[in-house]
């Protein structure tokens, strides 16, 4: 019994050391940017937090439209759906432009939508194989997170948590600040579309 409670308290000490492993790096106009390390992955993970005054389907139509991307994302210059597999889940393509010294990235995505009580999971997967490489652009290697929208009584909470890996050749300084710099433009061009 002794080593059940032991291996217990373990798991609960290694989940809490886990959730402290987020560093707030950004709060301004509503937006809260968090980082987090991991050795496996040369980009920090990305958690971003807001409140918008928008009802839940509201938030989830502006995720879903992937070709209004091009109008609110930051940097998106191309979205188009690829594969729609239903109503809650389809395959698509973007293209990012870059600054200078790196390539534009183009990113192939699956994202899945999952109800629950008080709103949607979204559930993004890095598709990357799916369509050829493109050679004006370099090809994310890896991405995955998810979106979770919650409906509160003033309107709806807005969280994204996301790993990434750009890919190809790009300064160190440069992956470190899209780390905070992409999810707070995106958080505030999303707040703008739904205002």
């Amino acid at each position: 019994m002794k080593k059940y409670i032991v291996g217990f308290l373990l798991v609960l000490l290694s989940m809490n050391l886990s959730a402290q492993d987020w560093v707030k790096e950004k709060n301004k106009d509503g937006i809260t940017i968090y980082t987090k390390h991991d050795p496996k992955y040369a980009m920090k993970a990305s958690r971003a937090e807001m409140y918008v005054a928008a009802p839940v389907d509201k938030v989830l139509n502006a995720i879903f439209d992937v070709k209004e991307y091009v109008n609110w994302m930051p940097d998106c210059t191309y979205s188009k759906v690829l594969k729609s597999i239903s109503s809650d889940e389809f395959i698509y393509h973007a293209i990012y432009s870059t600054p200078w010294p790196a390539a534009s990235r183009d990113l192939v995505l699956h994202i899945k939508k999952v109800a629950f009580k008080d709103g949607y999971k979204i559930i993004m997967t890095n598709k990357s194989n799916f369509i050829e490489v493109r050679k004006d652009a370099v090809r994310v290697p890896i991405y995955f997170g998810e979106w979770v929208l919650t409906k509160t009584d003033k309107g709806t909470k807005v969280f994204i948590e996301y790993q990434t890996d750009p890919g190809g050749s790009v300064p160190d300084w440069m992956i470190q600040g899209a780390a905070i710099r992409t999810p707070f433009d995106m958080m505030e061009s999303l707040k703008h579309r739904l205002n």
